[in-house]
């Protein structure tokens, strides 16, 4: 009686455990869930357009790490370019796992120094701004500090100026 009830309680927290929201491996906390929807609002629907909003390793644009199910690319490129947008960028910085940022060509607006935020990012090695349009002519050198970038590709208003800074280790 005892092992046949033993049994019973270890298949029952089995299946607990496996169909447990938990257990489910959707990518993202609720707290980067609700920046990826903040975001995806900001674009005006345009970022993650068929996304449902559960499992954030099945949105466009976004690609999780196939062992821990974490996001390390999040790619915005190429908006409709009859928008500019404004991004709030401390947004991005609640992906820890974060290697790849691609936002080339999606109208970004303002200035540039709101990406220096970019730097908390440890694991952040490609940040790809090419292609907007931010004020001013002056690029921030604290993107070039970011701690594990290797290429950084951005561009100013005109299209004219490219700068790829390349940290050597």
């Amino acid at each position: 009686m005892k092992t046949s009830l033993a049994f019973i309680f270890s298949l029952l927290w089995v299946v607990a455990i496996t169909f447990s929201p938990l257990a489910c491996g959707d990518g993202c906390s609720k707290e980067q869930t609700r920046a990826l929807l903040e975001i995806r609002n900001s674009t005006n629907g345009f970022a993650f357009a068929g996304w449902d909003g559960r499992n954030c390793c099945q949105a466009d644009g976004i690609v999780c790490d196939v062992e821990n199910e974490r996001v390390v690319e999040v790619d915005l490129a190429g908006a409709p370019s009859n928008i500019t947008w404004y991004p709030n960028v401390t947004l991005f910085t609640l992906f820890d796992d974060l290697e790849v940022l691609r936002l080339s060509n999606i109208q970004i607006g303002g200035g540039l120094e709101p990406f220096c935020q970019l730097k908390q990012l440890k694991r952040l090695s490609l940040l790809d701004l090419e292609y907007n349009r931010p004020e001013g002519a002056v690029i921030p050198s604290c993107l070039g500090m970011i701690e594990n970038i290797q290429y950084n590709y951005l561009s100013n208003k005109t299209r004219l100026k490219i700068l790829m800074l390349r940290r050597i280790s």
